[in-house]
């Protein structure tokens, strides 16, 4: 595969190198087709790929076609992402795949700078990679458009359908396909280029607004080839709906929904109503299962019952779906399939017990083993064992109020800022899962005995997740943010916030998933750390038990755990890291050499 020499090229223009949001720039990619009607005229590049950044910024310093102030500001920009990585440039591949992955890592916070310095560096690095002969997709202007090219994207009027069609048009001005030659297999081409060669991230969604602006443009566009593109659909959504399987298993289903529920006051058998939210989750892992059997080649007539998914035949076949599905990884949730099974087949099916056991012994092989944490759980903790990270995330809510105007009302990206600061400021104080978070009703949960008294936040046992209420006692640091926020933040984001402490802008409150992105995303963009809401609990579970090793009942009881085993499982060898640290201290101690430190 040749690439495009853009050393034989004029320089591009500033609009070419930073890469603005949305503008309707026409982009081609490095390396033309060696098929294709214009690689002929298109300079081959004699030189082989970089294979490094440090042999990209050896090809820069050779380029005495470059203006000085150019070299410079390339080769500047190589240096920082390779200090960024931590690994020095020439042990960083010059790939565009692998850079891409590191650099995805990075926010402008965690890079100690701002998004658009961050975005030139990216985009001065593209340049570099370009310029040296790396295989690597890039924008560039509308005049390396084709005549035929240019002219059916002059006639989109919205001018960000333009920019989300440039880069395609770019690549089929450079293999010199028309316009009337486009299909998926063009797109799919395309869509393998961005993934190989390309730093731009999101680029899923880039495909699929190609194909969306192009389907739309077919039926609004005079002139427009009359060919519809396949939109991808990358959803993880295997589940059949219900009415897909015989009416008997969906009534069988509804009966054991209901039976769960647990709506017969006098039932005899002693069980916890199951809450919505249990129910909703039981009723998506049991169509999960029987879409597993039809994926798998059973035809969807033939399961009739929850009967017909709980026998030992089913269960082996459905399992190994889920574990192919999987990586061929055991995980927990297979192992939380092989759980629904048997209670299925022992409390609703009434299975025989050489069946039950049987079924047993198939959750026993796929239990993914160990407890606690999961892997990635304990990884997120571990950027907190730089103190620098921890600080930024004690102080961010603070420092987002710290910015409000001292008066007057705020905007609606401020308020949706300080809504996030008071979540976050809620978790340090108040480790909730999320779903109580969102939930949050300011004339429900906030008690106040008295007008400037102590305040509380109070959650009865029915709306937490182990049916164990909740109680947290509002500092004076969360009181004062609630009260910016209920006062200038709050009326900004809803008219109506009927009571809701987290009001969404189309009225009730923001689902969890809403609020937990919004909590992410902020936290990244504040201070630059990858942490999630429900990571909140583990990490003060972490903090404390490192201060206070062995506590494990106070953690119980902050966490609101049932069972003090539930805590221990779950946090047991915490305090390695501090145990670690406290060896090391001990053997500095004794690194000395007449009394003085060897190093000094």
């Amino acid at each position: 595969m040749s690439t495009n020499a853009a050393s034989l090229a004029p320089l591009p223009r500033p609009a070419d190198v930073f890469e603005p949001g949305l503008e309707p720039i026409a982009p081609t990619l490095s390396w033309p087709s060696s098929e294709s009607p214009q690689a002929s005229v298109i300079p081959a590049n004699p030189q082989r790929a970089p294979a490094t950044l440090g042999e990209v910024l050896a090809r820069l310093a050779q380029r005495a076609d470059l203006p000085r102030q150019r070299r410079h500001d390339l080769s500047s920009a190589v240096r920082k992402v390779a200090g960024l990585i931590g690994v020095p440039a020439t042990d960083i591949p010059a790939d565009a795949a692998v850079l891409r992955s590191r650099l995805s890592l990075l926010t402008p916070a965690g890079a100690g700078m701002t998004a658009r310095r961050l975005k030139n560096v990216r985009a001065l690095l593209t340049a570099a990679l370009d310029l040296t002969g790396a295989k690597i997709v890039r924008r560039r202007s509308l005049y390396d458009l084709a005549p035929c090219w240019k002219d059916l994207l002059a006639r989109v009027d919205d001018r960000y359908d333009r920019a989300r069609l440039s880069r395609f048009f770019g690549y089929a001005s450079a293999q010199g396909l028309p316009p009337d030659h486009i299909n998926d297999e063009v797109v799919a081409r395309f869509a393998e280029g961005l993934r190989d060669n390309s730093l731009v991230e999101r680029q899923t969604q880039i495909v699929r607004d190609v194909c969306l602006t192009w389907n739309r443009c077919v039926a609004a566009v005079e002139g427009w080839p009359n060919v519809c593109l396949s939109v991808p659909d990358r959803r993880r959504n295997y589940a059949l709906p219900v009415a897909a399987y015989p009416k008997s298993f969906a009534d069988d289903l509804d009966a054991y929904l209901t039976h769960l529920a647990g709506d017969d006051l006098f039932a005899e058998t002693g069980r916890r109503p199951a809450s919505p939210t249990t129910l909703k989750d039981v009723r998506l892992r049991v169509l999960q299962i029987a879409a597993a059997l039809v994926h798998s080649g059973r035809p969807p007539d033939t399961i009739l019952s929850l009967a017909d998914l709980v026998t030992k035949e089913a269960m082996k076949i459905a399992l190994n779906f889920f574990w192919v599905r999987n990586g061929k990884r055991k995980t927990g949730q297979i192992h939380n399939f092989a759980l629904t099974a048997i209670k299925i087949a022992k409390y609703w099916v009434e299975a025989p017990m050489t069946q039950v056991n049987a079924l047993q012994v198939i959750r026993r092989h796929v239990d993914p083993g160990g407890s606690g944490m999961t892997v990635r759980n304990r990884a997120r903790l571990r950027q907190f064992d730089d103190p620098e990270n921890l600080r930024r995330l004690i102080d961010m809510p603070d420092a987002i109020f710290a910015r409000l105007p001292k008066s007057g009302a705020v905007s609606y990206v401020d308020a949706v800022r300080l809504q996030s600061a008071l979540a976050v400021a809620t978790l340090l104080v108040a480790p909730m899962r999320i779903k109580n978070l969102a939930s949050l009703r300011f004339d429900r949960h906030l008690v106040q005995t008295r007008i400037g008294g102590v305040r509380h936040i109070v959650i009865p046992a029915q709306e937490v997740k182990n049916r164990e209420a909740l109680t947290f006692e509002v500092s004076a640091n969360l009181g004062e943010l609630l009260d910016a926020y209920l006062a200038r933040g709050r009326p900004v984001l809803a008219e109506d916030a009927g009571g809701f402490l987290f009001p969404a802008r189309q009225g009730g409150a923001k689902t969890p998933a809403q609020l937990a992105a919004q909590i992410k995303r902020t936290i990244a963009q504040e201070t630059g750390v990858d942490l999630n809401a429900h990571a909140f609990r583990h990490l003060l579970a972490t903090l404390f038990l490192r201060e206070n090793p062995g506590e494990y009942e106070t953690a119980k009881q902050f966490l609101g755990h049932k069972s003090l085993a539930t805590t221990v499982k779950s946090y047991c060898g915490v305090e390695q890291s501090d145990a670690l640290r406290r060896l090391d201290a001990l053997i500095d101690r004794h690194r000395t050499r007449d009394g003085a430190p060897r190093h000094a």
